[in-house]
């Protein structure tokens, strides 16, 4: 089972049967990688702008080539600094299995307010045969619509040619299942307090280049991330630290 990464974002690529990788994705540091793992931070999106106005969306991580101190056919350790900030990643693969830790460093002699996550696009036959699930306990918002949370109004999510884009808050983990081919992808944190589900749909993959247009069929993103309190990032005192983790395992049902 492969195992593999790109020092530009250390981007995990493959990772088993896992993740899908776009066929007409760059390489290039003005255009990350579409698909595998994205790193995210220090932003999400653009919602730190007032503190970053010159990073681009979703933030430096997954554009910056980082320096590799492990690597082998089952594991990942890497390291950047960035803006004072100190950055490591360590990624475990095992069969269908994947972990991951990303943590931040404050080096600087003043607090620091991040926001950090991962973005991994899980393979999928067609995205419209899946559906995302434990919603029971949460809150989502739509962040096409007006973002505010809510408590769910239904147990799963699905996917259409609409598209999705909705963030989760109140679990720890979502389960993206096809029931018509018996397969399940797990998706777990212990410290995010967001989940975004996301999938462009037909308009949205038709104006990105790095995507075939009917690319969107093809994979689901479920992405754990910390936002912060009202999704405005965390404060992270001058020589403190943030770590998110994320767990996934992916069965045979």
């Amino acid at each position: 089972m492969s195992f593999t990464f790109d020092p530009f974002g250390a981007h995990i690529t493959a990772a088993g049967e896992l993740l899908y990788v776009s066929p007409s994705t760059g390489r290039m540091l003005d255009a990350p990688i579409r698909g595998g793992v994205p790193l995210i931070g220090p932003q999400f999106g653009q919602r730190l702008a007032d503190v970053y106005p010159d990073e681009p969306n979703h933030g430096m991580l997954r554009r910056e080539k980082w320096t590799v101190v492990e690597e082998s056919d089952s594991r990942l350790v890497a390291t950047l600094s960035h803006l004072g900030v100190d950055y490591r990643v360590v990624a475990l693969f095992s069969e269908d299995r994947l972990d991951m830790e990303l943590t931040a460093h404050n080096q600087t002699s003043a607090a620091a307010v991040l926001q950090l996550g991962f973005h991994p696009y899980f393979a999928v036959p067609d995205v419209r045969d899946v559906e995302v699930g434990n919603l029971s306990a949460a809150q989502v918002a739509d962040f096409r619509g007006d973002q505010v949370y809510r408590d769910a109004s239904r147990p799963v999510l699905t996917f259409d040619e609409s598209g999705c884009d909705v963030g989760v808050r109140g679990v720890s983990r979502l389960v993206a299942r096809d029931a018509q081919r018996g397969v399940e992808v797990s998706v777990s944190s212990r410290a995010a307090d967001t989940f975004v589900v996301w999938n462009p749909g037909v308009e949205q993959a038709a104006g990105m280049g790095d995507l075939p247009d009917e690319g969107w069929v093809d994979f689901v993103c479920v992405e754990p991330m910390i936002h912060g309190p009202k999704t405005h990032g965390v404060v992270v005192d001058a020589g403190g630290s943030l770590m998110i983790d994320m767990q996934v395992q992916r069965t045979v049902l």
